[in-house]
């Protein structure tokens, strides 16, 4: 986990609004309803670390800059964005962020900065925002269907992908993390599309790029998936031990 002094500083160089859409893998959930694949989502909400993330000095107490979780796009359901750092922490019936603490709490992922891949780009519907990203890239001859430009209709879609392009690499220079995990096939696709295409888009070799699953697949058992990507961050955390 990362220093005091290493999170502090990451701390004061975020962009300044970056409490609009960002967060922390902070969540008061017990170690025993994690092991029973039990996590209640009233339990995953930031109001409990509301007011020391309000005070760098006690928040670089919480945090874990050393990583950096990506998922794709916020989606236009969930708790009041007005909340700062409240992002991944929809206390919501529908909401699957109760799946992130199974997932995280107790590896050395714990605390992470969370963010996605693309901001300011609220849709629920994961594969449209795919496909107009993709209709954005050079030499694209994907073509958005009627109904999916009536969606987002008046939206820049050229100057969303730009902007989220501009905030990641802030976001990035001020954590300097040692890890980036990225969640699901859409968000590590294109976020290789983005490393393609974009020479801004600039990662360091000694960053290391782990790929997991969705926390919330359609198709499989979340607990189970969970499972699976804690192994995956176990791993890695014995590899570094037994390295070091």
């Amino acid at each position: 986990m990362a220093s005091f002094d290493r999170n502090l500083a990451a701390l004061s160089l975020l962009p300044k609004d970056a409490r609009n859409f960002a967060s922390f893998a902070l969540y008061a959930v017990s170690a025993a309803d994690i092991s029973k694949d039990q996590v209640d989502y009233h339990e995953v909400g930031i109001a409990p670390f509301a007011q020391a993330l309000a005070d760098p000095n006690q928040a670089a107490q919480l945090v874990n800059t050393d990583v950096m979780m990506l998922g794709y796009n916020m989606s236009t359901r969930g708790n009041d964005t007005t909340i700062p750092w409240s992002n991944y922490h929809e206390t919501i019936k529908k909401s699957n962020d109760k799946y992130i603490p199974a997932t995280l709490n107790g590896t050395f992922a714990e605390g992470a900065y969370m963010s996605d891949l693309f901001k300011d780009l609220r849709l629920t519907d994961s594969g449209l925002v795919h496909r107009l990203f993709r209709s954005t890239l050079p030499h694209s001859r994907l073509r958005l269907r009627d109904d999916e430009l009536t969606q987002v209709a008046g939206l820049d879609f050229a100057e969303i992908f730009q902007r989220s392009i501009q905030l990641f690499m802030a976001e990035y220079q001020a954590l300097q993390p040692k890890y980036i995990l990225l969640f699901g096939t859409n968000t590590q696709t294109d976020f290789a599309k983005l490393q393609q295409y974009y020479p801004e888009f600039a990662i360091k070799v000694d960053t290391q790029i782990i790929k997991l699953k969705h926390y919330a697949p359609r198709a499989e058992n979340h607990y189970s998936v969970a499972h699976q990507n804690r192994a995956i961050l176990n791993k890695i955390r014995a590899q570094r031990s037994a390295g070091s």
